[in-house]
């Protein structure tokens, strides 16, 4: 049966695929000689469900192993032409790619797991912010550009992480990253104007005629309902009343659509939130709804529309100093990180860590602490090959139960996941000057 399945993979002749076994976190042996058949059979990269996430949940790992099959190739040539373009130039830096998290990974290990590059957009928003203007209260945070608006909340000065990871197009995965959605409108928007109203994106035909285009958008209606004031007024009313109706009228109603696509963005990640699994006491004590008091609203389309939002759902808002370029800072000042997850069998005297391939013997009196120190010296080792500055690293799961084998206990399994905690290097302040 199997001779017959490598005759048709040699036909096949793909580069690129990927392996997950139900419980290869445990015992990653399967996926290893599946690995080593596919290569005899031409594929040059195959990437492993264990080695992309150490945690239990085969449907999240399965679909990161697939997601980082799917645009390898993709990805490596975006990384080679990256170089190429430094070498050009005489750049030597290293290079790092942000992650869903806010951490940074260097480009070759980056190459290792592209899936943990989804999102990394809206994260340097989240860390833009965090550099420029932690909120003290609970916030709700938008960048909104030429073509989405990413959306984040904010929780005791620091953004709230998606539990259980990311998800692309509807299909969960195992990368860690914040609570935030992406939607489709931006300055830049194109408009519909249909029987039931307006509709608002997701498309963009080019920028507002304020600045020159040839077709309204939202931010041509921001200015005509005198939310904001740049490029050619009359130009921008021109467009808006080339869609029919008194210019301020159709304007004002342009914004009220753009405006509820947003708070219904934000019902739903609210609802999401509040329906998530409870895992403390103090979740228990006080429950996990999220009460947002204040909107902070950054990138080039913010002092418009986040104003007019806040005013439909009285909240106070923030535009703070640099919001216009809180994407790059955030970029700039992102920590780098790696992340690693170990299982340890005190019965069969073995722990494993799957992102390295590593299984060894396990040291005499193995607890809680001798795991989190092997995983941390794993994690350093790391950080030295990679020439990572060294950082504090951070437990972000952790698992313990004990094992039975004939009504009695014979050892424990110990099964927990660290990183190198991501993050921002250091705040930013200044002040903007406009020329």
């Amino acid at each position: 049966e199997w001779s017959r399945h490598q005759e048709l993979l040699r036909r096949k002749g793909s580069g690129v695929c990927a392996v997950s076994g139900k419980f290869s976190v445990r015992n990653p042996q399967l996926e290893y000689q599946a690995e080593h058949e596919l290569k005899k059979c031409g594929y040059s990269k195959v990437f492993l469900g264990s080695e992309l996430s150490g945690e239990l949940n085969f449907v999240r790992r399965s679909n990161s192993a697939y997601f980082s099959a799917q645009v390898y190739e993709l990805f490596t040539r975006f990384c080679r032409r990256v170089e190429r373009a430094l070498a050009e130039r005489g750049i030597s830096a290293p290079v790092h790619i942000l992650k869903a998290d806010g951490g940074t990974l260097p480009l070759e290990a980056a190459l290792q797991q592209p899936v943990e590059a989804v999102f990394t957009g809206p994260a340097a928003s989240v860390l833009g912010i965090e550099a420029l203007c932690a909120p003290e209260v609970n916030s709700i945070s938008l960048d909104v550009g030429g073509t989405t608006t990413d959306i984040a909340f904010w929780e005791n000065g620091l953004p709230l992480m998606a539990r259980k990871g990311a998800a692309v197009a509807g299909y969960p995965t195992a990368v860690r990253a914040f609570h935030m959605r992406s939607i489709g409108i931006g300055g830049d928007s194109r408009l519909h104007k249909t029987e039931n109203g307006y509709v608002v994106g997701p498309e963009r035909e080019g920028p507002a005629a304020a600045v020159g285009g040839s077709t309204a958008t939202l931010s041509d209606a921001l200015i005509t309902a005198g939310y904001v004031h740049f490029g050619d007024e009359e130009r921008a009313q021109a467009a808006i009343a080339a869609l029919g109706g008194e210019p301020q009228a159709e304007a004002r109603k342009i914004v009220a659509a753009a405006v509820e696509q947003i708070k219904t963005t934000i019902r739903e990640m609210l609802d999401e939130w509040a329906k998530q699994p409870v895992y403390t006491v103090n979740d228990v004590i006080k429950g996990t709804e999220f009460i947002p008091q204040q909107l902070i609203g950054v990138g080039g389309g913010a002092p418009g529309l986040i104003r007019a939002l806040g005013e439909s759902m009285a909240l106070p808002v923030d535009i703070p100093a640099g919001a216009m370029v809180a994407n790059a800072i955030g970029a700039a000042v992102a920590r780098p990180t790696l992340s690693a997850g170990l299982r340890a069998d005190t019965t069969d005297g073995y722990y494993i860590i799957p992102e390295g391939g590593k299984r060894e013997s396990l040291p005499r009196r193995f607890n809680k602490q001798a795991a989190e120190e092997l995983l941390a010296s794993w994690l350093r080792e790391q950080t030295a090959q990679w020439q990572l500055p060294d950082q504090e690293t951070e437990l972000i799961s952790y698992e313990h139960f004990h094992t039975v084998h004939g009504y009695y206990e014979t050892g424990d399994i110990y099964s927990l996941r660290m990183q190198l905690k991501p993050g921002i290097l250091y705040k930013v302040s200044g002040r903007e000057v406009i020329f």
